[in-house]
């Protein structure tokens, strides 16, 4: 996260490579802290948390585009952090700062929000980290200041 890159290693845990550094254009990094990796094409997906963005590279690290940027609107982030595929290729982004979750095609188009600020059932307070339970399609998120998981 500090480092403001993403290393790549073997199975074997030799480094092989490094994409990113600090910055605000395509490619650079202010703290990085999830990524995701499609089973489908290799694409990675990276919440760039403090540039309130999602970057997407190909499997060689080259910038491929990027999602969201700063704000509340649908597709707009705050902090965004964990990232999960839905089985039809849909991004789930928790966006921590707004306190939702958000859907959108990976191509960024929005689809829905999920959740709303609080702490009633089906609200969130910085939701961190997001999955999906296998076989279902319920949504499973780490609802940060609530201390609390829920299932969506």
């Amino acid at each position: 996260m500090e480092n403001n890159r993403v290393q790549i290693f073997s199975q074997d845990g030799k480094f092989t490579g490094k994409f990113g550094s600090f910055g605000e254009r395509a490619g650079q990094f202010n703290s990085p802290c999830y990524i995701l990796v499609s089973q489908e094409d290799d694409t990675i997906f990276i919440s760039d948390s403090k540039n309130h963005r999602i970057q997407l590279f190909d499997k060689h690290g080259k910038s491929m585009r990027q999602l969201g940027s700063q704000g509340s609107a649908q597709g707009q982030f705050t902090h965004p952090r964990g990232l999960a595929l839905d089985i039809a290729g849909n991004l789930i982004v928790a966006d921590m700062g707004n306190h939702r979750l958000q859907v959108l095609t990976a191509e960024g188009r929005f689809i829905k929000e999920i959740g709303t600020e609080g702490n009633g059932d089906g609200q969130l307070s910085f939701p961190e980290s997001v999955a999906l339970m296998p076989n279902s399609g319920y949504i499973v998120v780490s609802d940060l200041s609530n201390n609390r998981i829920q299932v969506f």
